[in-house]
C-alpha cells in the first residue's frame, strides 16, 4: 500500500499538474486547438498509468470487501446514524 501511495504522490499527482498547467494556459489564451493537443497528447502518455491505477482499484475494493466481510458490516454508499 505504501508503494501504491508514493506512486500517487511521486508520480501521477506532478503529471496531473503538469496537465493542468498546461491546459490552463492554453485555455486562457484561447487556444483550444493547443488545449484538445495537449488533452490527446495526455491521454496517450498517461495510458500506462491508468493500467496501474486499475490494479491499485482493483486492491483497495478487494480490501473494503475483505473489510466488511470480517466486520459484519454491510457496504453502503452512506453511513445513516438513527
Amino acid at each position: 500500500m505504501v508503494k501504491e501511495i508514493l506512486f500517487l504522490e511521486d508520480t501521477l499527482i506532478p503529471m496531473l499538474d503538469k496537465f493542468v498547467l498546461q491546459m490552463e494556459q492554453e485555455v486562457i489564451n484561447k487556444d483550444f486547438n493547443a488545449a484538445e493537443s495537449i488533452r490527446l497528447q495526455f491521454k496517450k502518455d498517461s495510458k500506462s498509468l491508468v493500467d496501474l491505477i486499475s490494479v491499485f482499484n482493483d486492491e483497495l475494493t478487494d480490501l473494503v470487501i475483505t473489510f466488511a466481510k470480517i466486520s459484519y458490516t454491510p457496504i453502503t454508499l452512506i453511513n445513516k446514524e438513527e
